[in-house]
């Protein structure tokens, strides 16, 4: 039985039934789903396929809108400041990109009677995801560019100290941090850097390509922007650290791949032209490609070696592409200014605006693709490591560069 705790969690597999023995055991007379999205539906429902259902007290959310309603699936939700009940039991049921924020808020509230619902949520599934990290990891190994991609705000900088260390080639006189932690650089909810500057400007200067990182909930990054920098450096200083930092923006923004599937390459020139209408969004190079159909089978099992998909979900998708006459692909590069990149479930980065892209082009073709299953219209690559591989593949098993 995982134990009851803020980091409650399941990370080896588990037939069903042990699952819904755990599930049963793990409730109690007050209990409440947090959340009121997908991965809540579906732990609700299974709430109710077990004959638990009465158990649920309520739904908890962060904040409701003025738009929400106050009852979901039957039940009650409730505000977390509506909530007083410390000893409630609170079965977290969100995604990746809301967890850990969540957690810090339910601990910073004073409940620490939480369970994580997560794997408990696909019960009823046909499938049952295989050794799942249950927690996301709020330390990790990025990208460097990644990071620096993400010290920006709608276009402004905000690590002008970091740029001038770099190029002066000199040490920060302030870290904010007093704690004693074991990574040297702390990041905020944005994943802006609050402390450890110092060692993202040497990582620089050495061309790191990665940076160990910690994300912190609990704290705020200084800003250090153009008015930071006016305060110090005459306008001629000005305009060479402007030229330089446009240098280096675009080495920190990098090529993400996309790829439209032969289920969908129909619509090819339609879907990348729904990325061109997106904000701070550029159009890169773009391919079409044929293959012959075990090349296709071996280019689609290499390419998803660089996620975290399973084994079963990329059989069942080959499957589906191989009903496709004519094996066509479109591939295309494109260039996200504003990244957005979170921690994901298994350790690696993800870009929130890139997936939320990939989510409503998904939701706008489904219907005109027969037999359609999730994902084979679109894939897009969740980071820059996982574009990098993805771009090395394309060149090596095409025989074209990218």
């Amino acid at each position: 039985m995982p134990t009851k705790g803020i980091r409650a969690e399941v990370n080896v597999f588990m037939n069903r039934e042990e699952l819904k023995t755990q599930l049963s055991q793990l409730v109690s007379d007050r209990v409440y789903i947090y959340g009121c999205g997908v991965v809540a539906k579906r732990l609700y429902d299974v709430f109710i396929s077990m004959h638990l259902d009465d158990c649920i007290c309520g739904f908890i959310v962060s904040k409701l809108l003025v738009s929400d309603e106050n009852a979901y699936m039957g039940k009650p939700v409730f505000e977390i400041e509506e909530c007083e009940d410390k000893n409630a039991h609170i079965i977290l049921a969100v995604s990746d990109a809301y967890q850990n924020e969540i957690l810090h808020l339910l601990r910073k509230k004073g409940f620490f009677n939480v369970t994580n619902g997560y794997l408990y949520s696909f019960i009823n599934n046909e499938y049952i995801p295989d050794n799942i990290p249950i927690v996301v990891p709020d330390k990790i190994s990025m990208d460097i560019n990644e990071l620096m991609s993400m010290q920006f705000d709608e276009g402004r900088f905000l690590g002008y100290d970091m740029l001038i260390s770099l190029l002066e080639d000199f040490s920060l006189e302030y870290e904010r941090c007093t704690e004693v932690y074991d990574t040297d650089v702390i990041l905020d909810r944005d994943m802006r850097v609050v402390c450890g500057r110092n060692m993202v400007a040497k990582l620089l200067r050495e061309n790191a390509k990665r940076i160990h990182v910690l994300q912190r909930f609990d704290m705020a990054a200084q800003e250090y922007d153009r008015k930071w920098v006016c305060q110090a450096y005459e306008a001629e200083k000005l305009a060479d650290l402007d030229e330089k930092l446009y240098e280096y923006k675009n080495q920190w923004i990098r090529p993400f791949l996309g790829i439209v599937w032969p289920n969908a390459f129909v619509y090819s020139d339609e879907i990348i032209n729904d990325f061109r209408i997106g904000k701070d969004i550029r159009i890169g190079g773009v391919w079409k490609i044929s293959f012959p159909r075990e090349q296709f089978k071996n280019f689609v099992k290499r390419l998803y070696k660089t996620d975290d998909m399973e084994d079963w979900k990329i059989e069942k998708k080959i499957e589906r592409m191989l009903l496709v006459d004519e094996l066509n692909i479109s591939v295309f590069e494109f260039y996200l200014d504003n990244p957005k990149f979170r921690i994901k479930r298994y350790g690696h980065t993800i870009s929130d605006t890139g997936m939320k892209i990939k989510n409503t082009i998904r939701m706008k073709y489904r219907m005109v693709i027969p037999d359609y299953i999730e994902d084979i219209v679109l894939h897009t690559v969740d980071n820059y490591e996982q574009s990098e591989k993805a771009i090395q593949l394309v060149h090596e098993v095409i025989g074209i560069q990218v």
